[in-house]
């Protein structure tokens, strides 16, 4: 175990330790040291470099422990007077209170201390295998667990919690049970702006969670489960690891402050509470939602929320059972939100990603056609019939050289990444001079040349990027360019490849890969990105 020692209580203590008192270096100013120097400013400025960009300045665990305010104050007898003299040196706690073998209290009271009267943004975790025993209450329960010096430690900062701005919670609520009722402190939550808890149950203990309904800063809450003594009313930014679709009905009406929304809606619950009222969130930009079974499970929350801020939405469905799966009347619940929240020039970022569905193109083209402002789009699905789609999709945003009489799909989009889990169509291969058509006519050449026959092609910005994989196979992680096999692009045939390198040249950049063994000419490519 590594231990850093406390700072040194008396000044007089640098003669044994090898550092130059200020009566040292008034005596002969030859001692100075560069680092003796330095001005004030630049030695405060030092300090709170190294004490937050590496983690937290105390930083607790069975294996080591680390104060770097104290670290750095050892230098010299001046860089320890500004250490000191800088409380928010010390207001970064990040302790895991499993089997801490030594006694910590005086370093915990130092940190305490020398933080004056900062907020503390605090991290309480418990990295001990996962267990929910019910352990008896009072001290016995908590040193079961924790050992002596962690289940002190726990306390003590279960007592510091009421100096918070940002709190991390990373034990079980089966902790919570086990303080005796006379060690348990009166939590209130004067200074506390966000709450991270991460837990594998929900908490029960109301005297640790009540007081959260009433914490007068509390702008962001990131939990694992609903949490519902929060002051919703006030909250500007949600993440609930796992929430019932009712439980998401019955609390949005109360988020008039709203801005950033991300959950994982479970099936559980389904359907909006019978008298549920349309609510509006007039401040809500950014909805994340993870659907565990198709999008049935939230059409009733489409239909009864309107977001006319909204600026990006992501949504993923993970419903692996479904061989086959009409999504034409789920895309027409998102376009009739969209339309319907007013929000279409505000949209300019969409992530659908889908699995185990198909789409018909028709449906999509609707819910598309209702986001022209649309600057970003990805969409994946892996179902094994996406082949037949990809190519309608391709076809309808690829830009014709003379007007076809339909308004162009999607006018603004600068960045497109599509994944579809089939390379074939009716057992042939794709063939990538659809997906080279398509960046093409988006380019910056080729809407110049289709200005002059296409009145459409006007005033519509060149793509930047075009993403085509066929290699789709987990919808919840995107792929990462480190997760494709990579192959020589010169397996592609000569013309083709000059196409590709050419739109690069001009700034649009492509990126098209396909399984192993699967490409257009047969020879095992992989990946084609160009440079």
């Amino acid at each position: 175990m590594a231990y850093t020692e406390d700072i040194p209580p008396d000044p007089e203590d640098d003669a044994g330790r090898g550092f130059l008192s200020d009566a040292d270096l008034e005596a002969d100013p030859n001692n100075r040291h560069v680092s003796q120097r330095l001005p004030r400013e630049l030695v405060a400025e030092i300090l709170e470099f190294a004490c937050f960009s590496g983690g937290d300045s105390l930083q607790v665990s069975a294996t080591e422990i680390i104060t770097t305010p104290t670290i750095y104050s050892h230098v010299s007898s001046s860089w320890r007077q500004v250490a000191i003299d800088s409380p928010r040196l010390w207001t970064s706690f990040n302790v895991d209170v499993y089997q801490i073998p030594t006694d910590i209290s005086t370093l915990l009271d130092r940190h305490l201390n020398n933080a004056g009267l900062h907020p503390l943004r605090m991290t309480i975790r418990d990295s001990g295998p996962c267990d929910h025993s019910s352990y008896p209450t009072g001290d016995t329960g908590l040193e079961q667990r924790l050992g002596p010096h962690g289940s002190f430690a726990f306390l003590l900062l279960l007592k510091a919690v009421h100096r918070c701005c940002e709190l991390y919670t990373y034990f079980e609520d089966s902790l919570l049970s086990a303080v005796n009722p006379s060690s348990r402190p009166d939590i209130v939550l004067p200074f506390l702006r966000l709450f991270d808890s991460n837990t594998t149950r929900p908490f029960t203990n109301h005297w640790f969670c009540d007081p959260f309904a009433e914490a007068p800063k509390l702008k962001q809450a990131y939990t694992t489960f609903s949490f519902n003594p929060l002051p919703y009313h006030q909250l500007t930014s949600i993440a609930v690891g796992e929430m019932p679709c009712m439980d998401l009905c019955q609390i949005l009406p109360g988020c008039r402050s709203l801005e950033k929304l991300s959950v994982w809606v479970t099936p559980s619950g389904l359907g909006s509470p019978a008298g549920t009222a349309p609510t509006v969130l007039p401040n809500l930009k950014i909805v994340s939602l993870t659907l565990e079974s198709c999008l049935d499970t939230i059409s009733s929350l489409l239909e009864t929320v309107t977001v006319p801020s909204l600026n990006f939405l992501e949504i993923y469905s993970l419903d692996n059972s479904l061989e086959s799966w009409d999504l034409s009347p789920y895309y027409n619940i998102f376009q009739s939100w969209i339309e319907r929240s007013s929000c279409a020039e505000s949209l300019h970022q969409m992530t659908l990603r889908f699995s185990g569905c198909f789409y018909t193109s028709t449906s999509l083209e609707g819910l598309l056609g209702a986001c022209p402002y649309l600057e970003n789009l990805e969409i994946a699905w892996n179902h094994t019939l996406g082949g037949i789609y990809l190519l309608g999709l391709l076809e309808r945003l690829t830009i014709p050289e003379v007007s076809s009489g339909q308004p162009p799909l999607l006018p603004h989009v600068r960045e497109l990444f599509i994944e579809d889990g089939c390379p074939e169509i009716n057992g042939m291969p794709i063939d990538p001079s659809i997906i080279l058509a398509l960046a093409e006519s988006r380019s910056r050449r080729g809407l110049r040349v289709r200005e002059e026959t296409n009145p459409e092609a006007k005033n519509i910005p060149s793509l930047h990027r075009l993403d085509v994989s066929f290699c789709t196979r987990d919808i919840l992680h995107p792929l990462k360019e480190a997760d494709m096999e990579i192959s020589c692009m010169e397996r592609l045939d000569a013309q083709t490849l000059q196409r590709f390198r050419a739109l690069n040249s001009e700034g649009t950049h492509c990126t098209v890969d396909w399984p192993e063994g699967t490409d257009p000419h047969g020879s095992g490519l992989a990946e084609l990105d160009v440079e």
